[in-house]
């Protein structure tokens, strides 16, 4: 699902603030919730934080809620974006083929500067 997602914008159908925002989302639900999430996928709270902030907050146009309508990701936000989805993937593939590990825990050291 995530991976269809990200398909979806890579072709230019699915805007990345919507696309961003539903891989959290299902992350969050397969895993039963974010500190669920944090802990079986081991990624940081940080960067799920980061993640939902700027696909709630941000966007223009392509806006996910109102409240990003007026302001625009910059460059390194979109990229930010587009590298943590990338990796939320990997993650969730990862852990499904080895659900014991090792996984070592995504930081925002992983991710491009914001």
């Amino acid at each position: 699902a995530m991976y269809w997602q990200y398909s979806g914008f890579l072709q230019e159908r699915i805007p990345l603030a919507a696309m961003g925002y539903f891989c959290l989302d299902y992350l969050d639900t397969i895993a039963g919730g974010r500190s669920e999430a944090v802990k079986r996928y081991k990624v940081s709270d940080a960067v799920l934080g980061k993640l939902g902030n700027l696909t709630s907050n941000k966007g223009g146009k392509d806006a996910r809620k109102g409240a990003g309508a007026t302001v625009e990701f910059t460059g390194s936000e979109r990229a930010w974006i587009e590298q943590a989805v990338k990796l939320l993937i990997k993650r969730v593939g990862e852990e499904a083929a080895n659900p014991n590990g090792p996984h070592t825990l995504i930081t925002m050291a992983e991710l491009p500067p914001i």
